[in-house]
């Protein structure tokens, strides 16, 4: 499964320059056993649209025995908690029974689908789209970008490389600190890169890649993620309760 490999090489193994201080706290949750479906669910998420920067205050936090702003956050990414974020019954049957969202878990840590297994309330079995996608995208003849978001982890890189490699004379655009949803999250860009294509001023995209990731999340998310900073920095300020067993050892190690 593509999205446990990126996952796991970011966030597990440390495997970018950005996540490779991040993995050993990581590891740490996980050897713990407090790494659960529904935690791997909030590093992911965290980790992609706000980045190292917010997610490792958040780990040390958790680290240290805090945990008020990570069960708050946690409400916040779990989508079935959300009203309004999720439409269950329009997107279950796609995302379910022929993306096989909640695939069976292999056992190993940082396994999206078992977070998928503990929020969704989708119990159907899985069966194959009706059609072959990739198949027919070499029959695809409109023009084609394709946004490649670096902090993707729910339809990492590797899934935008083999669309772009698929769908002839497509343009793959790489925004390495995009995440999911670039409409949503980076509504600047994803409305620029939409008005190249409709100039059929494709070519020119990729020169301005850098640009274009530079370009700030929607006003929105840029206050909430200020916010968590400053609600880690209030938390990391107040007394620790007494630390659990569990804790001690994660601080001694």
């Amino acid at each position: 499964m593509i999205v446990r490999h990126a996952i796991r090489r970011l966030l597990l193994q440390g495997d970018s320059p950005e996540t490779a201080s991040l993995a050993p706290k990581v590891r740490k949750l996980v050897d713990a056993g407090m790494m659960t479906g529904s935690a791997t669910q909030l590093v992911a998420t965290v980790y992609g649209y706000g980045g190292a920067a917010l997610l490792d205050p958040q780990l040390d936090l958790v680290l240290d025995g805090r945990n008020m702003l990570w069960r708050a956050l946690s409400r916040f990414v779990t989508p079935a908690k959300v009203p309004y974020r999720y439409e269950e019954d329009l997107v279950s049957r796609i995302a379910f029974r022929e993306l096989d969202y909640a695939a069976e878990p292999d056992g190993l840590p940082l396994d999206p689908a078992l977070a998928e297994r503990e929020t969704r309330r989708q119990t159907a079995a899985f069966e194959d789209e009706p059609y072959d996608l990739a198949t027919e995208m070499p029959n695809f003849r409109w023009p084609t970008v394709v946004v490649s978001g670096g902090r993707d982890l729910i339809t990492p890189p590797a899934v935008a490389d083999r669309v772009a490699s698929l769908v002839p004379n497509a343009v793959l655009l790489k925004l390495p600190t995009m995440a999911h949803s670039a409409l949503d999250f980076r509504e600047s860009a994803a409305l620029a890169v939409a008005g190249a294509v409709f100039r059929g001023e494709l070519g020119g995209l990729a020169a301005q890649a850098a640009a274009l990731d530079a370009l700030p999340p929607r006003h929105a998310v840029r206050l909430l993620w200020k916010a968590v900073g400053v609600a880690a920095i209030a938390e990391r300020a107040l007394p620790a309760l007494p630390a659990v067993p569990l804790l001690r050892r994660l601080r001694s190690a």
